[in-house]
C-alpha cells in the first residue's frame, strides 16, 4: 500500500472497517474503491481554505460588531485566525471520515472525466453567437423603449 493511500485508507476507517489494497477500502460486506483519490483531496483541502476563509471573516466581523478585541495568542495568531484554522482543520478531518461525501465527490470526479469538453474553435462560435444575440436583443429592446417612450409622450401629451 502506497503512503498516500495508507493515510487516506487510515482516515477513511470507521471502526470495523479496515484497509484491503491502494485505495481501496472494506466496510463490511461492500469494497469501495477511492478511484480518484488526488482529486477527493484537492477537494477537501479546497473545502477546507473556504471554511477557514468564510469562518474567519465571520469571526472579524463579529468581534467588531461587539466590541470583542482580536488578541493574539501566544503572540503568533489573531484568535480569529486560530478559530479558522480550527474550523478548517475539522471541515478537513471531517470529511475525510465521512464516507458518502468520499464516495459523493469520487462519483463526481468519475463523471467529469468522461465529459468530452467542447475544442476551443467550438467555444469560440459558441461565445461569439451569445454575444451577437446578446447585443442585438439589447440593441432591439432600446427601439422598443423608444418607441414607446415617444408614443407615450405623444399621447400623453407630455414633453419628457
Amino acid at each position: 500500500m502506497s503512503q498516500h493511500a495508507a493515510i487516506v485508507a487510515f482516515f477513511l476507517q470507521a471502526p470495523k472497517e479496515r484497509a484491503i489494497g491502494p485505495g481501496v477500502l472494506s466496510y463490511s460486506t461492500r469494497v469501495y474503491s477511492v478511484r480518484h483519490y488526488r482529486y477527493v483531496m484537492l477537494f477537501y483541502v479546497a473545502s477546507a481554505i473556504l471554511t477557514g476563509l468564510v469562518v474567519q471573516s465571520a469571526c472579524a466581523s463579529l468581534f467588531a460588531q461587539f466590541a470583542i478585541p482580536d488578541t493574539r495568542l501566544l503572540g503568533l495568531l489573531d484568535t480569529s485566525s486560530v478559530l479558522s484554522v480550527l474550523s478548517a482543520a475539522g471541515t478537513f478531518f471531517g470529511l475525510l471520515r465521512h464516507r458518502r461525501a468520499t464516495k459523493f465527490v469520487d462519483d463526481v470526479v468519475s463523471e467529469l472525466l468522461r465529459v468530452v469538453w467542447p475544442t476551443r474553435d467550438e467555444t469560440v462560435r459558441a461565445s461569439t453567437t451569445v454575444a451577437i444575440t446578446t447585443i442585438f436583443t439589447a440593441a432591439l429592446l432600446a427601439v422598443y423603449d423608444l418607441i414607446w417612450k415617444n408614443l407615450a409622450d405623444l399621447v400623453l401629451f407630455t414633453n419628457g
